[in-house]
């Protein structure tokens, strides 16, 4: 009876002494894909929940991995880009050298038409890039930032800023 008793005191006295869970209830919960930005001045915003967002990861024969990804939002504009050779965090430029074949197209149904910087294209530029920021085990973060992206209707540059998460 007293081994008993002395185990009983023993987890007792553990339990009281054991670190108590923590929650962070008070964080909001990440949870969810997204992909929002500004396209010379037009939200754009896109979301699992009200539209179309689609990611690919390819794997070619040479080892290299390119990220397709294209999202809808719900007033129909529409966001494109492409990484050849993705390795994981860090910034991805477009139009920098004539063999860069990255490339982004952004869409505006109400507005604007079609703004673009496409393969092959040379700007010489460091301003034009996509950021993943945070690859996370299963969906990846990011950022867009473009100034020279060329528009199609109105012949001029344009700007772009956004952000994404998107899911594999």
């Amino acid at each position: 009876m007293k081994k008993h008793d002395f185990l009983l005191v023993f987890s007792l006295v553990l339990l009281l002494l054991a670190p108590g869970c923590s929650t962070d209830d008070d964080m909001p919960a990440e949870t969810g894909e997204f992909f929002t930005a500004n396209i010379n001045g037009a939200t754009f915003d896109s979301s699992e929940s009200s539209t179309v967002l689609r990611f690919d990861r390819d794997y070619n024969t040479l080892g290299t991995v390119t990220l397709f990804v294209e999202s809808l939002s719900a007033t129909g504009q529409k966001i494109d880009f492409k990484i050849e050779n993705y390795v994981g965090e860090g910034k991805y430029f477009i139009g920098d050298y004539k063999y860069n074949n990255n490339w982004i197209t952004c869409q505006n149904s109400q507005k604007e038409g079609l703004w673009t910087i496409m393969p092959n294209t040379v700007l010489n530029e460091s301003t034009n890039f996509i950021e993943i920021t945070l690859v996370h085990d299963d969906y990846i973060e990011g950022n867009l930032h473009c100034e020279k992206l060329w528009g199609e209707v109105n012949r001029s540059y344009g700007l772009v800023n956004g952000s994404f998460r998107l899911y594999y």
